[in-house]
């Protein structure tokens, strides 16, 4: 029985070489700020300093300041959009503290529902968010406060979705369709 095998066919020197050149070319362009991408100017209207780079040496525009919704949060906004973000938790500490500005009034805790859940809460209402959650290792591990038991694995409903349950269970619910709500409409996106 004869098989056939295809090779393919060598590209000619004279072509690799223009292949080459085409991408120097294009590195050296986009390299040099010559190429820009058109931005609409909904857009430019925020300066904003570089994400997570919170420094003396790169402040806010004036009549901007930083947001400090979580501690390295270094997006340039005005004083009345940090205000109203500020009051989404009216329990964290005013000015911040030894945690950053995250840190919250005497006698509350953060939620930690989830890594990096930052919301001021009392003890009872953080013990009442872990209760929803009975399948996590208690004091947290690996993974953060999320990490599950043994034998359990997160939900992974949407991103960032930590509840804990049996890979079964995951396996069911990943599979199930969901609703994105977009505007008047609901788009239905299938199980993954």
């Amino acid at each position: 029985m004869s098989h056939h095998v295809h090779a393919p066919s060598p590209v000619p020197a004279k072509r690799r070489m223009l292949r080459y050149t085409m991408v120097l070319t294009s590195a050296a362009f986009v390299a040099s700020g010559i190429a820009s991408l058109a931005t609409p100017a909904s857009a430019a209207a925020v300066p904003r300093a570089p994400a997570a780079v919170k420094t003396d040496a790169l402040p806010c525009p004036s009549g901007y300041v930083w947001r400090d919704s979580y501690d390295g949060d270094a997006l340039c906004v005005t004083p009345a959009e940090r205000d109203r973000v500020h009051a989404q938790n009216p329990n964290r500490q005013p000015g911040g503290g030894a945690y950053g500005p995250s840190t919250c009034k005497p006698g509350f805790v953060w939620r930690d529902s989830y890594d990096g859940d930052t919301l001021c809460v009392t003890p009872a209402e953080r013990d009442r968010v872990h209760a929803q959650n009975p399948n996590r290792q208690p004091g947290g591990g690996a993974y953060g406060p999320s990490t599950c038991k043994p034998g359990y694995v997160w939900r992974e409903k949407w991103v960032g979705d930590t509840l804990c349950v049996t890979p079964a269970e995951r396996d069911r619910v990943k599979g199930q369709g969901r609703l994105i709500d977009n505007g008047p409409d609901l788009i239905g996106i299938p199980g993954r």
